[in-house]
């Protein structure tokens, strides 16, 4: 089953369905795989739920998936012929939705053409009237026969395309009605000092009975130590957040969550306002524009103002901030001015990210440094005390080692796009592929040249009366079921070499973009870091730094590494291992990496 397995080489989960399972990120597809679908897929399944949906009917992904699948058998499709995308909780307002484009990009693409295509309802498009109508006549544009199957539609009959449009309208409404009643629901219960649902807070308990926040004991307890110690210190020691979080683990006081207490948890608690009696409500609110759901800002005069019980008075919290604000600013991060891969470094040694590291100082020079972030201990466990995470044990890297490596990596690269593009084209599939499809169909086109000559000599020799009415007719169904034959695969493979050639268009002028860039690039006389930073994020996916090697992973090829040892990929030089060190000592008149 071809299909089958090309399914299953794309990483989004599937099963017998020939299914894929999209949630944000849309499936890339290979040229071959893209063939395979269209040679072989006739039905095209689609399945869309929301919490509303379940709600209001009881739908769920899987009984719409098994609903389509049926329809499909009991239509003989075969399993290689049916392919079901599954859109993973998204609303039927967001006309963008990955799923459905996915579905309408295969479509363009060839895939199901001349086909059916199959979902529950005419609200699994959308519940907007107009979006709704607008997909079905993309779809149907391609030659593809949409059915629904809990509503019989046909477009030719007056009185079944009006009972679509008042379907249609009905779900708009009802999606409007549902929108409506939830926010007046809310209102109310603010107006009236309840709140509708809340996330845990921590030194609360939500009572379900009178919809109010009350006092947890224990977690009061606990803040008001965090208070006491950021004020007061502890046993003479003036307390930290990492301090603080470390003395309540080793102390045996449950954390918020799971068994850890972190630096960030106890920072996150003393900033909090709602300890000072007040929670407010009603901040932003989701408002649906173009489909898309959009957070807009509330004025504060807007915002209702629910009393809670009150563990701090207003000067006691603006001192805690103020002490906050001070320890901050002693132990701020280190800025990442001169560091140009910043978001993009990982340490090979634990997996942790990597950051600004700090400085040093020679008789000349100043040098900055990575660090991997899990050399510093942010996390401890409760009742032990002891750290969450294993500490990360290694020297930090140099940025003025590090950052010239990877940027002069990515410049020699942008010199030979060419090389990029082969990358490109040997990740899609077969680079020769154009020339064997042309190839190919050549063959068939010949092949059905063939038949079409033979379809005329049975004519001539039905004319001649050298065959009878009856051999006619049977040779003559023989050979127009192969014409058939021959003339679909030819316009499937007609299909899919237009398909690849657009995409090698694509590679042409990507080629022609990138020695454009090079040449901007390397003219200009000085580029801020800042530009530097904005280039590599284009071309890098992550650089992984190690004690005696870098790992360079492009945005258009696998990983490379740049290896401690002779023979390093081209077009990167071998480094010798005392280059990566951050011991400093004067080679050759300059300053680099050496182990003594």
């Amino acid at each position: 089953m071809l299909v089958k397995k090309i399914v299953d080489s794309i990483p989004t989960e599937v099963n017998k369905y020939n299914r894929f399972n999209i949630d944000k990120d849309i499936p890339k597809l290979t040229t071959e795989e893209l063939t395979a679908l269209v040679e072989h897929v006739r039905l095209i399944g689609y399945a869309r739920v929301s919490t509303v949906d379940q709600a209001e009917r009881g739908w769920s992904l899987e009984s719409q998936i098994e609903s389509i699948y049926s329809k499909a058998k009991e239509e003989g499709f075969q399993d290689q012929q049916i392919l079901i995308v599954v859109e993973m909780g998204k609303s039927g307002d967001d006309p963008d939705r990955p799923a459905l484009n996915f579905v309408l990009g295969l479509i363009k693409d060839g895939v199901g053409n001349g086909g059916k295509f199959v979902c529950l309802h005419p609200d699994r498009f959308s519940r907007s009237f107009f979006q709704g109508m607008s997909i079905y006549y993309e779809i149907t544009n391609y030659g593809i026969d949409v059915n629904y199957i809990e509503f019989d539609y046909d477009p030719d009959n007056p009185e079944s395309a009006l009972m679509y449009n008042i379907h249609m309208s009905i779900a708009q409404y009802n999606k409007s009605k549902i929108l409506a009643n939830s926010k007046r629901g809310r209102r109310q219960k603010l107006k009236s000092g309840e709140i509708p649902g809340i996330r845990k807070i921590f030194g609360y308990d939500f009572d379900k009975e009178t919809d109010k926040l009350v006092e947890n004991p224990e977690e009061k307890e606990i803040y008001q130590l965090m208070v006491d110690w950021i004020l007061n210190g502890k046993d003479g020691r003036e307390m930290t957040c990492s301090k603080i979080a470390k003395e309540l683990a080793k102390l045996g006081y449950k954390p918020p969550e799971s068994n850890v207490w972190y630096q960030t948890t106890v920072s996150r608690v003393l900033r909090c306002e709602t300890y000072k009696g007040f929670i407010y409500f009603g901040k932003s609110e989701i408002i649906q524009k173009n489909g898309k759901k959009v957070e807009i800002e509330k004025p504060k005069e807007e915002w209702f103002k629910i009393p809670v019980p009150a563990y701090i008075d207003e000067p006691t919290w603006n001192r805690v901030q103020e002490e906050l604000d001070k320890r901050e600013k002693r132990h701020r991060g280190r800025p990442s001015m001169h560091h140009l891969l910043k978001g993009l470094v990982r340490c090979g040694r634990c997996g942790a990210s990597v950051a600004s590291g700090g400085h040093s100082f020679t008789k000349n020079n100043k040098y900055y440094y990575y660090a991997c972030t899990r050399k510093s201990t942010k996390g401890w466990v409760q009742k032990t005390g002891e750290s969450y995470y294993q500490r990360c044990k290694g020297s930090n890297w140099r940025t003025d080692i590090i950052d010239p490596l990877i940027w002069n990596w990515v410049i020699d690269h942008l010199k030979e796009p060419e090389k990029i593009i082969q990358t490109f084209l040997e990740k899609q599939g077969n680079p020769h592929e154009i020339q064997e499809m042309q190839d190919k169909l050549s063959r068939l086109q010949s092949t059905l040249k063939d038949r079409e000559g033979e379809k005329e000599r049975l004519i001539f020799m039905f004319q001649k009366k050298w065959i009878t009415p009856e051999e006619m007719n049977r040779k003559m169904e023989d050979v127009m079921k192969e014409i058939m034959e021959v003339q679909e695969e030819v316009d499937l493979l007609q299909n899919s070499l237009n398909n690849l050639l657009k995409e090698f268009d694509s590679f042409e002028l990507l080629k022609s973009k990138l020695r454009q860039f090079y040449k901007y690039v390397t003219k200009q006389e000085h580029l801020t870091d800042q530009l530097k930073r904005e280039i590599l994020g284009i071309f890098i996916n992550r650089v992984i730094l190690y004690d005696d090697k870098v790992e360079i992973y492009a945005k258009w090829g696998e990983g490379l590494k740049v290896m401690n040892e002779s023979g390093a990929p081209d077009p990167v030089q071998a480094i010798d291992q005392k280059f990566l060190s951050n011991r400093h000592r004067n080679y050759k008149s300059s300053q680099i990496h050496g182990r003594q």
